[in-house]
């Protein structure tokens, strides 16, 4: 019988949630800290850029593309509101609200966007070239895979073994 430290030793090297989780909690840390002059987390970041990019979309169509479960965009959204760098306009809750971004809020983004570029470019220049793209890739992937998954679970469809299963092999 496979002991607990044992297991959880697998699930440390072959667990696709916890690498992605750690990746990015210290990637949106490090965002974070490039984006805190403009008062704004990784979050309200990537929420700001996908109202400007997805133009008279309501709320939820915006959490569901960028992936931000209900409370973190709601949260966040009340504090950009508040900072009168988006509005709301329309219908009722996330499923009516047409978000924009006010004047202010155009001003706010094109300078962080700086700073984001200046960010991502020199993270990028730490990790290996023949890693960047193939990186990308992978996450890219690991998200539409795990989105399918999920739809699936949701729906309750059997669960079949993936050709990747290290995990289950060492169980």
């Amino acid at each position: 019988m496979q002991s607990l430290g044992d297991a959880l030793e697998n699930v440390k090297h072959d667990c696709v949630a916890f690498a992605t989780r750690r990746a990015a909690r210290s990637v949106t840390n490090y965002f974070n800290v490039l984006l805190r002059r403009f008062e704004l987390n990784t979050a309200q970041f990537g929420l700001m850029a996908a109202i400007a990019t997805m133009p008279n979309r309501t709320l939820r169509e915006i959490g569901d593309h960028i992936i931000l479960d209900e409370s973190t965009v709601t949260r966040n959204l009340a504090i950009l509101e508040r900072r009168r760098l988006v509005q709301a306009e329309g219908g009722r809750g996330r499923m009516g609200k047409r978000m924009s971004l006010t004047p202010e809020g155009e001003e706010v983004m094109l300078s962080a966007i700086a700073e984001w570029r200046r960010g991502n470019a020199e993270l990028l220049a730490r990790v290996p070239d023949d890693l960047n793209d193939r990186g990308l890739a992978f996450l890219q992937a690991v998200t539409q895979a795990s989105g399918a998954l999920k739809a699936e679970e949701l729906q309750g469809a059997p669960k079949t073994a993936g050709r990747h299963s290290k995990t289950n092999a060492k169980a």
